[in-house]
């Protein structure tokens, strides 16, 4: 079992209580800071949609797949604590 997984804002709930939770295994989490590099992956949404508008994809029920999966990007981290995770890009702790 993965213990090291990173989670945003959205991905928790407190269900009232002053501990967080994943909302998607319902573990309770440990809230840490880091710097991160993020990769402005949601930024690029319109124009795959765009390109996907301009080729025709088929079957057309994976068109509607890929559309759905492009509403659903997010950014993603590319970075972590050099001293704790060893893959990624290395960063600094900056106190």
């Amino acid at each position: 079992m993965n213990k090291n997984n990173f989670k945003i804002e959205t991905k928790l709930d407190s269900n009232g209580q002053t501990i967080k939770y994943s909302k998607e295994s319902g573990h309770p989490v440990e809230i840490t800071s880091e710097t991160n590099y993020m990769f402005k992956l949601s930024e690029f949404k319109d124009r795959l949609r765009h390109y996907l508008g301009e080729n025709i994809i088929v079957p057309s029920n994976y068109a509607q797949a890929l559309h759905s999966q492009i509403d659903n990007l997010e950014d993603l981290s590319v970075s972590r604590e050099a001293e704790r995770i060893h893959w990624g890009i290395p960063v600094t702790k900056k106190f």
